[in-house]
Parts: structure tokens; C-alpha cells; sequence
């Protein structure tokens, strides 16, 4: 990564990169972590997480960077230690629907749409006309 690049990028890639860059190459993540001021500390830490948690990433950039190119991989949830350790802090809740659930929800959208009021069409056309006419008159 050039000097050029890297000042351009936000606070939150940096330090993710930098703790890519250590994890990577094996650099001491304390030494690097001095250097850095509050806020670029935190998402150090942050990165530092998220690299401790995608260290099969890490090791497939460095061993065969053209996979990673190519989207050979996948990303799990950035956790502490302790949590990957004891299996804790798992994903619960909220997750994305199915295509099924969707299609679902489409369908009752569908079928549950109000029916069009003449009256009111008639309104919005003819104020879409007065604005049309006022703006041809600034412009014109």
C-alpha cells in the first residue's frame, strides 16, 4: 500500500490494515498500538479482533493472494478470545429473510395495495402541471 493511498483511507480501514499488517507479517501488536492516538487505538482493537477471528483469511492473503482476489473465502463475526474459546457471543436475533420469506411478503404487498382514488390522481395532476408552469416561467 502506498503512502498516498493510505492517507486517504478513514481511521477505520487504517486500522484494520494495520492489523492485518501485523497479523500477517507477525509484528508486535503492542509496539504498533503505542504509536497510535485514542481513537485510532480503538479501531485498532477493533481490527485486532476482527483479524484474531479471520485468521484463516489472513493466512490465505499471504499464502495465495489470488484466492482472496478471486473471493475464496469467507468472514465470521469479529469476537474476543474468550468468546471463540467458549463458543459464546454467536449471532442471535435478527437475521436476513429467505428469498421464500420475501417473495412472501411481495405477494400480501400485492394483494394488500389500495386501490387507486381518481379524485386524488386528478389533484396531484393538476399540481404537477401548475409547478411544471411556474418552473417553465423562472426558466424561460
Amino acid at each position: 500500500m502506498s503512502v498516498a493511498v493510505a492517507t486517504r483511507m478513514p481511521v477505520e480501514e487504517l486500522g484494520a490494515a494495520l492489523a492485518m499488517h501485523c497479523t500477517l507479517y507477525k509484528l508486535d501488536r503492542r509496539a504498533a498500538r503505542r504509536e497510535l492516538d485514542v481513537t485510532q487505538r480503538s479501531y485498532f482493537d477493533e481490527g485486532c479482533t476482527w483479524a484474531d477471528s479471520n485468521n484463516n483469511v489472513i493466512k490465505l492473503l499471504k499464502d495465495d493472494p489470488k484466492a482472496v482476489a478471486a473471493g475464496y473465502y469467507s468472514l465470521s463475526e469479529a469476537r474476543g478470545w474468550f468468546s471463540r474459546l467458549l463458543g459464546l457471543g454467536r449471532a442471535r436475533g435478527i437475521s436476513a429473510p429467505a428469498d421464500d420469506e420475501l417473495e412472501q411478503l411481495a405477494r400480501e404487498m400485492h394483494a394488500n395495495k389500495q386501490p387507486r382514488d381518481e379524485a386524488k390522481a386528478k389533484r396531484m395532476a393538476e399540481l404537477r402541471e401548475l409547478v411544471d408552469e411556474s418552473l417553465e416561467r423562472q426558466t424561460g
